[in-house]
């Protein structure tokens, strides 16, 4: 099998359960984890044969970017639900990192694999 990892696409949105996180965008970080249907283009070397980098992470962040929410939990299983459906992507694992969201804490984070 094939893999496609994207490592920590940055984007701004609106994010929290409070009115005031609300308020203004916060940054998040998403990461991918694809596993493909096939690794044809691990020899044909043709686009055609795999995902589409670009796309895939602007359909990522023109989603997410454009919408608010209350939890993580709910952003990675929206990027899940936008993604699966590729017909090249058998599984899916989607990682949504908020920084700051704890004093205490650097990061806060979830994974969502659909299962």
């Amino acid at each position: 099998m094939l893999t496609v990892n994207f490592h920590r696409i940055e984007l701004e949105t609106r994010i929290g359960i409070y009115d005031w996180e609300q308020d203004k965008d916060q940054t998040l970080y998403i990461s991918l984890s694809l596993r493909l249907r096939n690794q044809s283009s691990v020899s044909s070397d043709a686009i055609e044969d795999t995902v589409d980098y670009e796309s895939i992470q602007n359909l990522v962040v023109e989603h997410i970017g454009s919408r608010s929410f209350g939890l993580i939990e709910k952003v990675a299983y929206e990027v899940y639900q936008l993604l699966i459906e590729h017909p090249l992507i058998e599984t899916l694992e989607v990682t949504v990192e908020k920084p700051g969201a704890l004093s205490a804490t650097q990061m806060v984070s979830v994974i969502y694999t659909g299962d």
